[in-house]
């Protein structure tokens, strides 16, 4: 979640590029930005509802349900990609597990 204004945002934007870039083509990972100015596109009832308090905020989504809070770690391109594929791993063992219970 980002906003027009924000030096960390535009600092963030090559790299998060990069990420999407790295992750196109993905059936699992969906890299998005959401430009909670833009009252256009709705985008700041989206920022509200996900409770967005400051800028850039990175969340992720399994499943259609957030992690219960946004990413606090570095914003180098490695550190974005190990987060994610720390959690899509989890996210793919309890897939397999749930389906071994069925």
């Amino acid at each position: 979640f980002v906003s027009p204004g924000c030096e960390r945002c535009k600092k963030l934007d090559a790299v998060w590029e990069e990420l999407a870039q790295l992750y196109k083509g993905s059936v699992h990972v969906t890299i998005a930005s959401v430009d909670c100015a833009n009252i256009a596109t709705m985008n700041p009832f989206l920022c509200a509802a996900e409770e967005v308090k400051s800028f850039p905020t990175i969340t992720l989504h399994m499943d259609g349900k957030k992690l219960e809070s946004p990413y606090k770690g570095k914003r180098q391109l490695d550190d974005l990609m190990n987060f994610l594929e720390m959690h899509l791993d989890i996210w793919k063992k309890e897939k397999h597990e749930h389906k071994e219970e069925l």
